[in-house]
């Protein structure tokens, strides 16, 4: 398996593991995303990860479907990625 295909297997198999709700059609609620930022992202502001969810909530319901999860995650990468650039401070 390659590099991406085994970073798409892990992020499906985290928005699982935190989906603590069977009965959900597939979404995190704020708990759980809360959970998932403190036990799986290592950056010291919360805030920007907290705005920027927020943002990506398009129904503003406080919950992330896959899709807005996904969303979510490339803006962090983009995020990673420009603060380890010299001069890339987001």
């Amino acid at each position: 398996m390659g590099r991406l295909d085994e970073i798409v297997v892990t992020l499906s198999d985290l928005f699982d593991e935190y989906n603590n709700d069977d009965d959900k059609k597939k979404r995190l609620d704020k708990d759980e995303i809360g959970a998932l930022l403190e036990n799986e992202v290592n950056i010291d502001n919360f805030q920007i990860i907290t705005k920027m969810l927020k943002q990506m909530d398009k129904n503003k319901d406080d919950e992330l479907k896959l899709k807005e999860f996904g969303n979510a995650v490339t803006q962090l990468a983009i995020l990673y990625y420009h603060r380890n650039k010299p001069g890339g401070e987001v």
